[in-house]
């Protein structure tokens, strides 16, 4: 299992010890997520 955001990899099962995430490690993904929702620019609408 690995995430990507912005293809950007933030976890990697395999390269933390092949064990699924932890609430902790859950919450600093759900972090970085929302900080990059934060900084992003929109796109302007094609109309």
């Amino acid at each position: 299992m690995e995430v990507f955001v912005d293809g950007e990899r933030i976890f990697d099962k395999k390269g933390e010890g092949n064990i699924y995430p932890d609430l902790a490690r859950v919450r600093k993904m759900r972090e970085v997520i929302a900080e990059r929702i934060a900084n992003a620019v929109p796109v302007p609408a094609d109309n």
